[in-house]
């Protein structure tokens, strides 16, 4: 059984709605972000532009860095919308970030059993990715 399976299999069972494989390379739209940025439409959002540079190539965040595995985890609705805070659930549950960071950190394990010396680092989106 080959580690992209091996990590399919174990993101499926930690709940991620989706895995892919990608070269860390370039970003192909840097130029678009920065225009956003300038535009003002970041508003109050103030983080988003520190670190921006960091988003050119994810080398400048790991510098040993070949491969991307990015996920996609699904963000449970609140049924009852008129009660409590919205759409949203995220003021009655633990911090995404963190559960994220939990799952992520355990497909970090499956990669460091399959090979010895692999460094790994777990992003979740407040990360300059």
């Amino acid at each position: 059984m080959g580690i992209s399976y091996r990590l399919e299999t174990a993101a499926n069972k930690l709940g991620f709605a989706a895995i892919g494989f990608a070269t860390a390379d370039y970003s192909s739209t840097i130029n678009i972000y920065e225009q956003w940025l300038a535009e003002g439409n970041a508003g109050d959002m103030q983080y988003l532009h520190r670190n921006r540079h960091l988003k050119i190539h994810p080398k400048f965040l790991m510098p040993e860095v070949k491969t991307i595995i990015a996920t996609a985890a699904r963000y449970p609705i609140n049924p009852d919308p008129d009660e409590g805070s919205g759409f949203s659930t995220c003021i009655a549950t633990e911090d995404y970030h963190n559960v994220l960071h939990k799952k992520l950190n355990l497909l970090g394990l499956i990669l460091k059993e399959e090979f010895n010396n692999v460094e790994y680092k777990s992003c979740v989106d407040s990360a300059p990715l």
